[in-house]
């Protein structure tokens, strides 16, 4: 204890500490916690081994000065009664801090909890948006297949109104041509009537004209017959 006075060194800088008690709570969700509790742990545990061997050294040093034994004796009953002291700092101070680690874990637990909890929110808000893009996408995919169908049914109407058209028009033509080759037909047939009845017109006439020139001819023969038998009368 009198070493520790001389030096300036509470009894409670010698007490062990977990590499636990250093961790911080503040930010649970940081992967480096763990290594900066390790690093604070391994400092604090270098200064304390050299803070134990410092007040040995100084201790022995208090021995080897020679003083006396009732000093001595009263000093290391000081230093019991230190000692005692300082461990139930220690022990009150190893309380405190469980106390602290517990409000400290609550508070990270606490905290990792809504954490969690913003986070499940912010899953969730992102489904149900994702879920009414889908939505909106599938209305937009309906709407476009129904737009679709109806162009579909549209060209497929114009196209059989096309064909039918393109049908009663062939059909029209068709007719007409039958029509046209039925009156050339009749036509042909009427003019070829026509034309054997002028033949035979013309042969009527001729035949008459030959008889008629017969005719003629005979009594031309009759009037020369009287007027040979008349000169023949008078000679």
């Amino acid at each position: 204890l009198e070493a520790c006075r001389r030096l300036g060194i509470e009894l409670t800088e010698l007490l062990y500490r977990s590499p636990g008690s250093f961790e911080d709570p503040l930010d649970p969700a940081s992967k480096l916690v763990g290594q900066y509790a390790s690093k604070k742990f391994q400092h604090y545990e270098s200064k304390r081994r050299a803070k134990i061997k410092a007040a040995r050294e100084e201790r022995r040093k208090i021995i080897d000065g020679g003083e006396e034994q009732g000093q001595t004796s009263h000093s290391l009953a000081n230093t019991l009664s230190a000692l005692q002291q300082a461990k139930t700092k220690a022990i009150t101070a190893l309380e405190i801090e469980k106390k602290e680690v517990a409000k400290m874990q609550e508070r990270q637990w606490r905290k990792i909890n809504q954490l969690l909890a913003h986070e499940i929110r912010r899953h969730q808000t992102e489904l149900v948006k994702r879920d009414e893009l889908v939505v909106e996408q599938l209305k937009e995919e309906e709407e476009k297949r129904h737009q679709a169908q109806i162009i579909r049914e549209r060209e497929i109407q114009m196209k059989i109104q096309c064909d039918e058209k393109i049908t009663k028009q062939e059909e029209e033509k068709r007719q007409k041509d039958k029509d046209y080759e039925e009156y050339y037909m009749t036509a042909m047939a009427r003019m070829e009537d026509q034309r054997r009845e002028e033949e035979r017109q013309r042969r009527e006439i001729k035949v008459k004209q030959l008889e008629a020139k017969a005719r003629q001819e005979e009594r031309r023969k009759q009037l020369q017959a009287i007027q040979q038998r008349q000169l023949d009368l008078i000679r």
